[in-house]
C-alpha cells in the first residue's frame, strides 16, 4: 500500500504596502484574478532600444494575471514601421490568452530574436 502523501502548507506572500519605487501603490502578483484582468495602462508606454524608439503609447493595455507579473500590450498602430520582424522559431499557448508568436526588434545594426 502507498503511503499518504504529506501536504505542506500553503505559504503566504509578503504582501508590502505604500508606494512603490515608481510612485504607484504595491501590488502583489497574487491579487490579480485568474482568467486575466485587461485594463488600460495610465502612464504612457515608451519602448526603446539600441537608442531607437520602438513603441510609443498612450492606448497600451496592461494584462493582470495571478501568480505572474503585469505585461503591456501596445497597438500595433504605435510600434515605429521597421522595428519588429517575423521571428523564426515557434510560438507559444495559453490556456487564457490563446496562441502567440513571437517577433524580432530591430533597432538599427542590433536585432533581439524574439523580444516581441
Amino acid at each position: 500500500m502507498t503511503p499518504p502523501i504529506a501536504r505542506l502548507p500553503r505559504p503566504t506572500p509578503d504582501r508590502k504596502t505604500g508606494t512603490a519605487p515608481n510612485g504607484l501603490p504595491h501590488e502583489s502578483v497574487w491579487d490579480y484574478p485568474r482568467p486575466p484582468k485587461v485594463e488600460p495602462e495610465t502612464r504612457p508606454v515608451l519602448v526603446s532600444a539600441n537608442g531607437m524608439t520602438i513603441a510609443s503609447s498612450e492606448r497600451a493595455l496592461r494584462v493582470c494575471e495571478t501568480s505572474g507579473a503585469p505585461v503591456v500590450y501596445v497597438p500595433v498602430e504605435d510600434i515605429v514601421g521597421e522595428a519588429l520582424k517575423p521571428s523564426s522559431g515557434g510560438g507559444s499557448l495559453c490556456e487564457w490568452k490563446g496562441p502567440a508568436s513571437y517577433l524580432d526588434v530591430v533597432a538599427g545594426e542590433l536585432v533581439i530574436p524574439r523580444a516581441a
